[in-house]
Protein backbone atom coordinates (compact mmCIF):
# COMPACT_ATOMS: atom_id res chain seq x y z
CA UNK A 1 0.00 0.00 0.00
CA UNK A 2 1.06 3.15 -0.86
CA UNK A 3 1.20 6.01 1.74
CA UNK A 4 -0.78 8.97 0.80
CA UNK A 5 0.51 12.19 0.43
CA UNK A 6 -2.86 14.24 0.47
CA UNK A 7 -6.48 13.34 0.28
CA UNK A 8 -5.83 13.65 -3.55
CA UNK A 9 -2.92 11.11 -3.76
CA UNK A 10 -4.12 8.28 -6.18
CA UNK A 11 -7.56 9.26 -5.51
CA UNK A 12 -10.01 9.34 -9.19
CA UNK A 13 -12.67 10.95 -7.36
CA UNK A 14 -11.54 14.31 -5.87
CA UNK A 15 -10.63 16.93 -8.41
CA UNK A 16 -9.48 20.11 -7.39
CA UNK A 17 -11.21 22.76 -9.15
CA UNK A 18 -9.00 24.36 -11.52
CA UNK A 19 -8.39 24.42 -15.41
CA UNK A 20 -5.26 24.63 -17.05
CA UNK A 21 -6.42 26.54 -20.47
CA UNK A 22 -4.79 25.54 -23.92
CA UNK A 23 -3.84 28.90 -25.16
CA UNK A 24 -1.74 29.62 -21.97
CA UNK A 25 0.03 26.36 -22.69
CA UNK A 26 1.35 27.41 -26.15
CA UNK A 27 2.05 30.46 -25.01
CA UNK A 28 3.91 30.16 -22.08
CA UNK A 29 1.59 32.55 -20.34
CA UNK A 30 2.44 33.47 -16.56
CA UNK A 31 -1.21 32.79 -15.74
CA UNK A 32 -0.46 28.92 -16.18
CA UNK A 33 2.54 29.91 -13.46
CA UNK A 34 -0.12 30.97 -11.59
CA UNK A 35 -2.81 28.32 -11.77
CA UNK A 36 -0.82 25.49 -11.42
CA UNK A 37 0.49 26.88 -7.97
CA UNK A 38 -2.79 27.25 -6.87
CA UNK A 39 -3.13 23.30 -8.08
CA UNK A 40 0.33 22.79 -6.27
CA UNK A 41 -0.93 24.62 -2.79
CA UNK A 42 -3.93 22.47 -2.84
CA UNK A 43 -3.21 18.61 -3.93
CA UNK A 44 0.41 19.12 -2.39
CA UNK A 45 0.63 21.83 -0.10
CA UNK A 46 3.68 20.19 2.43
CA UNK A 47 5.67 20.64 -1.20
CA UNK A 48 5.42 24.54 -0.93
CA UNK A 49 8.39 26.29 1.24
CA UNK A 50 6.25 29.58 2.38
CA UNK A 51 9.32 31.19 0.19
CA UNK A 52 7.92 29.88 -2.89
CA UNK A 53 6.25 31.94 -5.08
CA UNK A 54 4.12 31.05 -8.54
CA UNK A 55 7.23 32.62 -10.41
CA UNK A 56 9.78 30.37 -8.54
CA UNK A 57 7.85 27.18 -10.69
CA UNK A 58 9.89 26.16 -13.98
CA UNK A 59 7.27 24.45 -16.40
CA UNK A 60 8.70 23.01 -19.26
CA UNK A 61 6.85 21.37 -22.26
CA UNK A 62 8.12 17.82 -23.30
CA UNK A 63 7.77 16.61 -27.27
CA UNK A 64 6.30 13.58 -28.18
CA UNK A 65 2.49 13.45 -26.40
CA UNK A 66 0.06 12.68 -29.34
CA UNK A 67 -3.27 12.25 -27.06
CA UNK A 68 -2.47 14.65 -23.84
CA UNK A 69 0.23 18.10 -23.22
CA UNK A 70 3.35 17.05 -21.23
CA UNK A 71 4.92 19.21 -19.09
CA UNK A 72 7.90 18.97 -16.61
CA UNK A 73 7.39 20.43 -13.35
CA UNK A 74 10.10 21.81 -11.58
CA UNK A 75 9.30 23.08 -7.97
CA UNK A 76 12.10 24.37 -5.71
CA UNK A 77 11.54 22.80 -2.23
CA UNK A 78 13.54 23.27 1.03
CA UNK A 79 13.89 20.22 4.19
CA UNK A 80 16.32 19.89 6.98
CA UNK A 81 17.77 16.94 8.01
CA UNK A 82 18.47 17.45 11.99
CA UNK A 83 14.81 18.13 13.55
CA UNK A 84 16.38 21.27 15.22
CA UNK A 85 16.60 22.71 12.15
CA UNK A 86 20.14 22.89 11.61
CA UNK A 87 20.99 21.90 8.64
CA UNK A 88 18.85 23.10 5.19
CA UNK A 89 19.16 21.34 2.27
CA UNK A 90 17.45 23.26 -0.94
CA UNK A 91 16.35 20.86 -3.87
CA UNK A 92 14.14 20.76 -6.72
CA UNK A 93 11.58 18.35 -7.15
CA UNK A 94 10.48 17.22 -10.23
CA UNK A 95 6.93 16.11 -11.50
CA UNK A 96 5.07 15.43 -14.53
CA UNK A 97 1.24 17.63 -15.52
CA UNK A 98 -0.51 15.79 -18.14
CA UNK A 99 -3.24 18.27 -19.43
CA UNK A 100 -5.80 16.49 -21.31
CA UNK A 101 -5.35 17.18 -25.27
CA UNK A 102 -9.48 17.19 -26.07
CA UNK A 103 -11.31 18.20 -23.64
CA UNK A 104 -15.15 17.04 -23.72
CA UNK A 105 -18.32 18.68 -21.49
CA UNK A 106 -21.55 17.09 -20.43
CA UNK A 107 -24.64 19.28 -20.75
CA UNK A 108 -24.34 20.26 -17.16
CA UNK A 109 -20.51 21.87 -17.98
CA UNK A 110 -18.55 19.42 -15.75
CA UNK A 111 -15.65 17.43 -17.60
CA UNK A 112 -16.18 13.67 -18.61
CA UNK A 113 -13.52 11.80 -16.88
CA UNK A 114 -14.55 8.14 -18.35
CA UNK A 115 -12.59 5.55 -16.51
CA UNK A 116 -8.49 6.25 -17.33
CA UNK A 117 -8.24 8.57 -13.91
CA UNK A 118 -9.48 5.09 -11.64
CA UNK A 119 -7.53 2.82 -13.86
CA UNK A 120 -4.34 5.07 -13.86
CA UNK A 121 -5.00 5.39 -9.86
CA UNK A 122 -5.52 1.65 -9.45
CA UNK A 123 -2.36 1.06 -11.21
CA UNK A 124 -0.30 3.48 -9.10
CA UNK A 125 -1.16 1.99 -5.90
CA UNK A 126 -0.42 -1.67 -7.58
CA UNK A 127 3.16 -0.18 -7.88
CA UNK A 128 2.69 -0.54 -12.16
CA UNK A 129 1.97 2.91 -13.04
CA UNK A 130 3.22 6.58 -11.57
CA UNK A 131 1.63 8.16 -8.89
CA UNK A 132 -1.36 10.05 -9.38
CA UNK A 133 -0.71 13.03 -6.65
CA UNK A 134 -3.56 14.81 -7.67
CA UNK A 135 -6.61 15.81 -10.18
CA UNK A 136 -7.84 18.84 -11.68
CA UNK A 137 -10.10 19.33 -13.75
CA UNK A 138 -8.87 19.06 -17.38
CA UNK A 139 -5.83 16.73 -16.08
CA UNK A 140 -3.82 15.68 -13.19
CA UNK A 141 -0.06 16.02 -11.64
CA UNK A 142 1.90 12.32 -11.63
CA UNK A 143 4.88 11.49 -10.45
CA UNK A 144 8.22 12.07 -12.87
CA UNK A 145 10.92 9.33 -13.82
CA UNK A 146 14.32 11.12 -13.82
CA UNK A 147 16.68 9.95 -16.02
CA UNK A 148 14.92 7.89 -18.29
CA UNK A 149 14.17 8.11 -21.89
CA UNK A 150 11.57 6.56 -23.68
CA UNK A 151 12.56 3.61 -26.14
CA UNK A 152 12.87 3.79 -30.32
CA UNK A 153 11.03 1.70 -31.99
CA UNK A 154 13.75 -0.69 -33.03
CA UNK A 155 14.36 -0.92 -29.51
CA UNK A 156 11.24 -2.78 -28.85
CA UNK A 157 12.80 -5.84 -31.34
CA UNK A 158 16.19 -6.04 -29.43
CA UNK A 159 15.72 -9.24 -27.31
CA UNK A 160 16.78 -8.22 -24.36
CA UNK A 161 13.91 -5.63 -24.03
CA UNK A 162 11.86 -8.12 -26.32
CA UNK A 163 11.15 -10.12 -23.20
CA UNK A 164 11.67 -7.69 -21.00
CA UNK A 165 8.37 -6.20 -22.78
CA UNK A 166 6.41 -9.52 -22.80
CA UNK A 167 7.26 -10.14 -19.45
CA UNK A 168 5.68 -6.54 -18.45
CA UNK A 169 2.94 -7.11 -20.83
CA UNK A 170 1.86 -10.28 -18.88
CA UNK A 171 2.10 -8.99 -15.75
CA UNK A 172 -0.11 -6.36 -17.03
CA UNK A 173 -2.72 -8.60 -18.22
CA UNK A 174 -2.73 -10.23 -14.85
CA UNK A 175 -4.10 -6.76 -12.85
CA UNK A 176 -6.51 -6.93 -11.14
CA UNK A 177 -9.42 -4.33 -10.91
CA UNK A 178 -11.03 -2.82 -8.18
CA UNK A 179 -14.64 -3.99 -8.83
CA UNK A 180 -15.99 -0.39 -10.55
CA UNK A 181 -14.04 -0.82 -13.36
CA UNK A 182 -13.50 -4.88 -13.31
CA UNK A 183 -15.70 -6.49 -16.39
CA UNK A 184 -16.35 -9.94 -16.91
CA UNK A 185 -16.49 -11.87 -20.30
CA UNK A 186 -20.25 -11.77 -20.48
CA UNK A 187 -20.69 -7.56 -19.73
CA UNK A 188 -18.63 -7.40 -22.96
CA UNK A 189 -20.30 -9.76 -25.22
CA UNK A 190 -23.66 -8.02 -23.99
CA UNK A 191 -22.21 -4.68 -24.66
CA UNK A 192 -20.99 -5.59 -28.31
CA UNK A 193 -21.39 -8.34 -30.81
CA UNK A 194 -17.68 -8.90 -30.35
CA UNK A 195 -15.23 -9.32 -27.02
CA UNK A 196 -13.65 -6.16 -26.18
CA UNK A 197 -13.52 -2.27 -25.69
CA UNK A 198 -11.93 -1.65 -28.47
CA UNK A 199 -15.11 -2.38 -31.52
CA UNK A 200 -17.02 0.39 -29.27
CA UNK A 201 -13.98 3.05 -29.38
CA UNK A 202 -13.47 2.08 -32.70
CA UNK A 203 -16.75 2.79 -33.62
CA UNK A 204 -17.30 6.06 -32.23
CA UNK A 205 -14.09 7.13 -33.64
CA UNK A 206 -15.53 6.29 -36.89
CA UNK A 207 -18.88 7.84 -36.28
CA UNK A 208 -17.35 11.22 -35.16
CA UNK A 209 -14.59 11.20 -38.16
CA UNK A 210 -17.56 10.78 -41.10
CA UNK A 211 -19.53 13.32 -38.91
CA UNK A 212 -16.54 15.56 -39.24
CA UNK A 213 -16.29 14.96 -43.12
CA UNK A 214 -20.02 15.46 -43.76
CA UNK A 215 -19.32 18.96 -42.42
CA UNK A 216 -16.34 19.24 -45.11
CA UNK A 217 -13.95 21.06 -42.75
CA UNK A 218 -10.50 21.70 -44.42
CA UNK A 219 -8.75 19.38 -41.86
CA UNK A 220 -10.90 16.66 -43.27
CA UNK A 221 -9.95 14.14 -46.10
CA UNK A 222 -13.43 12.77 -47.03
CA UNK A 223 -11.80 10.28 -49.29
CA UNK A 224 -9.25 9.16 -46.86
CA UNK A 225 -12.27 9.09 -44.09
CA UNK A 226 -14.34 7.44 -46.53
CA UNK A 227 -11.52 4.43 -46.74
CA UNK A 228 -11.02 3.71 -43.38
CA UNK A 229 -15.03 3.83 -42.45
CA UNK A 230 -14.95 0.77 -45.50
CA UNK A 231 -11.62 -0.90 -43.78
CA UNK A 232 -13.15 -0.73 -40.31
CA UNK A 233 -16.72 -1.87 -41.53
CA UNK A 234 -14.88 -5.14 -43.28
CA UNK A 235 -12.56 -6.17 -39.85
CA UNK A 236 -16.22 -6.32 -38.41
CA UNK A 237 -17.84 -8.08 -40.86
CA UNK A 238 -14.31 -10.80 -40.95
CA UNK A 239 -14.14 -10.83 -37.31
CA UNK A 240 -17.94 -11.70 -36.84
CA UNK A 241 -17.53 -14.34 -39.02
CA UNK A 242 -14.64 -15.87 -37.24
CA UNK A 243 -17.10 -15.98 -34.39
CA UNK A 244 -19.64 -17.80 -35.18
CA UNK A 245 -17.66 -20.91 -37.40
CA UNK A 246 -15.77 -20.77 -33.86
CA UNK A 247 -19.71 -21.04 -32.38
CA UNK A 248 -20.42 -23.51 -34.75
CA UNK A 249 -17.56 -25.44 -34.21
CA UNK A 250 -17.87 -25.25 -30.75
CA UNK A 251 -21.01 -26.17 -30.54
CA UNK A 252 -20.93 -29.25 -32.85
CA UNK A 253 -18.00 -30.43 -30.91
CA UNK A 254 -15.67 -30.27 -33.92
CA UNK A 255 -12.40 -28.90 -31.95
CA UNK A 256 -10.11 -31.12 -30.83
CA UNK A 257 -8.24 -29.89 -27.44
CA UNK A 258 -5.27 -30.48 -29.13
CA UNK A 259 -5.39 -28.67 -31.85
CA UNK A 260 -2.95 -26.24 -31.84
CA UNK A 261 -4.07 -23.68 -34.10
CA UNK A 262 -7.37 -24.04 -32.31
CA UNK A 263 -5.94 -23.22 -29.08
CA UNK A 264 -3.73 -20.32 -30.58
CA UNK A 265 -7.27 -18.51 -32.13
CA UNK A 266 -9.13 -18.83 -28.24
CA UNK A 267 -5.82 -17.85 -26.50
CA UNK A 268 -5.58 -14.76 -28.44
CA UNK A 269 -9.43 -14.08 -28.24
CA UNK A 270 -9.22 -14.26 -24.65
CA UNK A 271 -10.42 -10.87 -22.27
CA UNK A 272 -7.49 -9.37 -20.54
CA UNK A 273 -7.06 -5.77 -18.85
CA UNK A 274 -4.69 -4.69 -21.87
CA UNK A 275 -2.58 -1.38 -22.20
CA UNK A 276 -3.65 -0.75 -25.86
CA UNK A 277 -1.21 1.55 -26.56
CA UNK A 278 2.15 -0.15 -25.50
CA UNK A 279 4.10 1.27 -28.00
CA UNK A 280 7.86 2.77 -27.80
CA UNK A 281 7.16 6.18 -26.45
CA UNK A 282 4.76 4.36 -23.65
CA UNK A 283 7.48 2.50 -22.54
CA UNK A 284 10.51 4.43 -20.63
CA UNK A 285 14.38 2.56 -19.76
CA UNK A 286 17.29 4.47 -17.63
CA UNK A 287 19.62 6.76 -19.42
CA UNK A 288 23.34 5.69 -19.96
CA UNK A 289 22.76 1.75 -20.62
CA UNK A 290 23.67 1.39 -23.86
CA UNK A 291 24.47 -2.23 -23.97
CA UNK A 292 21.01 -2.91 -22.46
CA UNK A 293 22.28 -5.44 -20.43
CA UNK A 294 19.94 -5.54 -17.96
CA UNK A 295 17.26 -3.31 -18.64
CA UNK A 296 14.81 -1.85 -16.55
CA UNK A 297 11.22 -0.91 -17.80
CA UNK A 298 8.69 1.61 -16.82
CA UNK A 299 5.05 1.38 -19.12
CA UNK A 300 3.09 4.52 -19.26
CA UNK A 301 0.27 5.97 -20.91
CA UNK A 302 -2.94 4.12 -19.94
CA UNK A 303 -5.41 6.15 -21.66
CA UNK A 304 -6.44 3.35 -23.61
CA UNK A 305 -6.20 0.49 -21.56
CA UNK A 306 -9.52 -1.80 -21.08
CA UNK A 307 -10.83 -4.68 -21.25
CA UNK A 308 -9.59 -6.43 -24.30
CA UNK A 309 -8.59 -9.57 -26.61
CA UNK A 310 -5.14 -10.49 -25.86
CA UNK A 311 -3.87 -10.95 -29.38
CA UNK A 312 -5.33 -6.95 -29.83
CA UNK A 313 -2.93 -6.02 -27.60
CA UNK A 314 0.05 -7.95 -28.86
CA UNK A 315 -0.95 -7.11 -32.28
CA UNK A 316 -1.11 -3.24 -31.60
CA UNK A 317 3.17 -3.62 -29.95
CA UNK A 318 3.91 -5.35 -32.81
CA UNK A 319 2.90 -2.86 -35.24
CA UNK A 320 4.57 0.03 -33.35
CA UNK A 321 7.83 -1.82 -33.90
CA UNK A 322 7.43 -0.06 -37.51
CA UNK A 323 8.53 3.30 -37.52
CA UNK A 324 4.99 4.79 -38.00
CA UNK A 325 5.81 7.58 -35.07
CA UNK A 326 8.08 9.58 -37.27
CA UNK A 327 5.70 8.95 -40.49
CA UNK A 328 8.34 6.60 -42.37
CA UNK A 329 7.53 2.94 -41.72
CA UNK A 330 8.67 0.13 -43.62
CA UNK A 331 6.22 -2.33 -42.96
CA UNK A 332 7.94 -5.51 -44.46
CA UNK A 333 11.29 -4.79 -42.83
CA UNK A 334 10.31 -3.42 -39.54
CA UNK A 335 7.12 -6.03 -38.64
CA UNK A 336 8.73 -8.46 -35.94
CA UNK A 337 10.17 -11.41 -37.72
CA UNK A 338 8.75 -14.91 -36.76
CA UNK A 339 11.92 -15.53 -34.36
CA UNK A 340 10.90 -12.18 -32.82
CA UNK A 341 7.76 -13.09 -32.61
CA UNK A 342 8.70 -16.35 -30.65
CA UNK A 343 11.18 -15.31 -28.45
CA UNK A 344 8.14 -12.15 -27.14
CA UNK A 345 5.11 -15.34 -27.22
CA UNK A 346 7.57 -17.90 -25.51
CA UNK A 347 8.46 -15.21 -22.58
CA UNK A 348 4.85 -13.97 -22.22
CA UNK A 349 3.56 -16.99 -21.76
CA UNK A 350 5.93 -18.31 -19.30
CA UNK A 351 5.08 -15.19 -17.02
CA UNK A 352 1.29 -15.11 -17.66
CA UNK A 353 0.14 -19.24 -18.13
CA UNK A 354 2.81 -21.37 -15.73
CA UNK A 355 0.46 -24.30 -16.50
CA UNK A 356 0.15 -24.07 -20.20
CA UNK A 357 3.64 -23.36 -20.84
CA UNK A 358 4.34 -26.74 -18.93
CA UNK A 359 1.71 -28.00 -20.99
CA UNK A 360 3.86 -26.83 -24.15
CA UNK A 361 7.09 -28.33 -22.72
CA UNK A 362 5.39 -31.50 -21.87
CA UNK A 363 3.80 -32.31 -25.27
CA UNK A 364 7.37 -30.94 -27.33
CA UNK A 365 4.42 -28.43 -28.77
CA UNK A 366 6.12 -25.25 -28.20
CA UNK A 367 6.99 -24.78 -32.34
CA UNK A 368 3.43 -24.91 -33.19
CA UNK A 369 1.52 -23.26 -30.99
CA UNK A 370 3.73 -20.25 -31.82
CA UNK A 371 3.71 -20.44 -35.08
CA UNK A 372 -0.15 -20.74 -34.74
CA UNK A 373 0.39 -17.66 -32.64
CA UNK A 374 1.62 -15.77 -34.97
CA UNK A 375 -0.60 -16.05 -37.52
CA UNK A 376 -3.60 -15.47 -35.00
CA UNK A 377 -1.77 -12.18 -34.01
CA UNK A 378 -1.49 -11.20 -37.33
CA UNK A 379 -4.69 -10.79 -37.98
CA UNK A 380 -5.77 -8.68 -35.32
CA UNK A 381 -3.11 -5.71 -36.31
CA UNK A 382 -5.66 -4.44 -38.78
CA UNK A 383 -7.80 -3.58 -35.81
CA UNK A 384 -4.72 -1.43 -34.64
CA UNK A 385 -4.04 0.14 -38.25
CA UNK A 386 -7.79 1.33 -38.75
CA UNK A 387 -8.45 2.11 -35.20
CA UNK A 388 -5.63 4.31 -34.88
CA UNK A 389 -6.21 5.74 -38.27
CA UNK A 390 -9.73 6.70 -37.31
CA UNK A 391 -8.17 7.92 -33.92
CA UNK A 392 -6.36 10.43 -36.31
CA UNK A 393 -8.76 11.30 -38.03
CA UNK A 394 -10.77 12.65 -35.23
CA UNK A 395 -7.77 14.07 -33.46
CA UNK A 396 -6.96 15.88 -36.97
CA UNK A 397 -10.07 17.99 -36.26
CA UNK A 398 -10.01 18.03 -31.98
CA UNK A 399 -6.77 18.46 -30.48
CA UNK A 400 -4.72 21.22 -30.11
CA UNK A 401 -1.04 19.10 -30.55
CA UNK A 402 0.76 20.05 -33.60
CA UNK A 403 1.43 16.91 -35.32
CA UNK A 404 0.18 15.86 -38.60
CA UNK A 405 -2.70 14.06 -37.96
CA UNK A 406 -3.62 13.12 -41.49
CA UNK A 407 -0.31 11.57 -42.78
CA UNK A 408 -0.52 9.35 -39.68
CA UNK A 409 -3.62 8.33 -40.60
CA UNK A 410 -2.52 7.78 -44.00
CA UNK A 411 0.60 5.59 -43.06
CA UNK A 412 -1.99 3.74 -40.40
CA UNK A 413 -4.13 2.65 -43.31
CA UNK A 414 -0.80 1.62 -45.56
CA UNK A 415 0.23 -0.72 -42.03
CA UNK A 416 -3.26 -1.93 -42.74
CA UNK A 417 -3.12 -2.84 -46.52
CA UNK A 418 0.82 -4.63 -45.46
CA UNK A 419 -1.46 -6.56 -42.79
CA UNK A 420 -4.91 -7.43 -44.45
CA UNK A 421 -2.47 -9.11 -47.43
CA UNK A 422 0.04 -10.83 -45.42
CA UNK A 423 -2.53 -12.24 -42.75
CA UNK A 424 -5.93 -12.72 -44.13
CA UNK A 425 -4.67 -13.48 -47.71
CA UNK A 426 -6.23 -12.58 -51.01
CA UNK A 427 -10.25 -11.48 -50.52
Amino acid sequence: MVNKLSQYHNNPNLIAPYFIHMEEILNGSPKMQKTVYEILKTILPFLMDDTVVASDLNITPIEGGLSNHLLLLSVPTTSYEHYDGSKRVDHTEQLLIRIQGVTQERNDGKYVQYSEPEIACHLAESGIGPQCYGRFLNGRIEEFYPNMRTLTCREILNPVFNREIAKHMARFHLTELPQSTNKTNDDLRHECEMKGDIWGRVDEWIQKALTYSSQRSRKVDVHLTQDVCAQWNWIKSSFRSRLMNNMNAHNHQQRDCLNWEYRAEEYCSELVFAHMDLQSLNILTPNGDPECVSPIIRLIDFEYSGWNSRGADIANTFCECCDMNNLKANYESEYPTNDQQKSFFQQYIRTFDETLAEQLDDSESWDSFLIAMISEVGKYSVISHIGWAAWSLVQAIESSIDFDYIMYAKVRLEGYWFSKKRFWGPQ
